[in-house]
């Protein structure tokens, strides 16, 4: 499973043919999209520190529930605008406009109870390649990490984690 997002997709097919297990389906969900940074999208950081201040573009970056200010629709970074979107059926209003950590912890937990969940109970292994944020809500779920620590922990770049689950608890 992975995003819709190039990186995360180039990603997914290195996995596989390092793995040579390139026959497994792929599966793409938006779910999986890195978070929304609505109308800081596509601005540059500098800039932003200096509009807002850098306490405030701090908070958005890396609070649990503040997020950043929303992205329009008629905005040229609009995901609505990307044609992987309008094939798979997503709806505009679907689409968050941003996000805090919150929000993608609220987006990603619908993709595992529906998706990832029941691949589990059915004894399947899930590879899932994704984005720093929807693996930090996904984490955050499976070792019950709080919403203050959360915002504490990073994630190694490139760098797998293997999460052995209960068979019965489908907990670490």
């Amino acid at each position: 499973y992975t995003s819709l997002l190039c990186r995360s997709t180039k990603t997914v097919w290195l996995v596989m043919q390092e793995l040579m297990m390139e026959w497994v389906p792929v599966f793409k969900d938006w779910r999986l999209n890195e978070r929304s940074y609505g109308a800081l999208v596509g601005r540059n950081k500098k800039k932003c520190v200096e509009e807002f201040g850098a306490t405030k573009v701090k908070s958005w970056r890396r609070s649990w529930d503040d997020p950043p200010p929303p992205m329009s629709r008629s905005s040229e970074f609009w995901p609505g605008k990307d044609r992987r979107y309008a094939s798979l059926g997503i709806r505009d209003e679907d689409i968050p406009v941003a996000e805090s950590l919150k929000d993608v912890t609220r987006r990603t937990s619908v993709f595992w109870d529906c998706v990832i969940l029941p691949q589990l109970r059915a004894g399947k292994r899930v590879l899932i390649v994704g984005h720093e944020n929807n693996l930090r809500s996904i984490i955050k779920r499976l070792d019950g990490v709080s919403n203050e620590d959360i915002l504490n922990v990073e994630l190694p770049r490139a760098i797998p984690l293997l999460y052995e689950l209960d068979a019965k608890t489908l907990k670490p």
